[in-house]
C-alpha cells in the first residue's frame, strides 16, 4: 500500500536532511494515531502523561546535538 512506501520516503528525506525528531504526544491518554504519525516520520514517540522534564531531557540528549545555536547578537560598534 501507499503508507510504507510514504512513511520510507518521509524517513529517508528526514534522515537526509540530518532531522532527529521526538514526537510529544500532549493529549491527555496516549493516542494511536500520534504514535503513528510518530513512526511514519521516524520520531521517538513520548505520550506526555507518561513523560517528566527528565525523561523528555535524557530522549532529546539521546538523539543528537541537535539545531545549533546561532552566534550570539554583538550589537554594531
Amino acid at each position: 500500500g501507499l503508507r510504507p512506501k510514504l512513511q520510507t520516503v518521509v524517513e529517508r528525506r528526514l534522515r537526509e536532511a540530518g532531522i532527529h525528531a521526538v514526537f510529544i504526544d500532549i493529549s491527555p491518554r496516549a493516542q494511536p494515531l500520534a504514535a503513528e504519525l510518530a513512526a511514519l516520520m521516524g520520531a521517538r514517540y513520548l505520550p506526555l502523561p507518561h513523560a517528566d522534564a527528565k525523561l523528555l531531557s535524557r530522549t532529546i540528549q539521546q538523539i543528537g546535538p541537535g539545531v545549533p545555536r546561532p552566534a550570539p547578537y554583538a550589537a554594531p560598534a
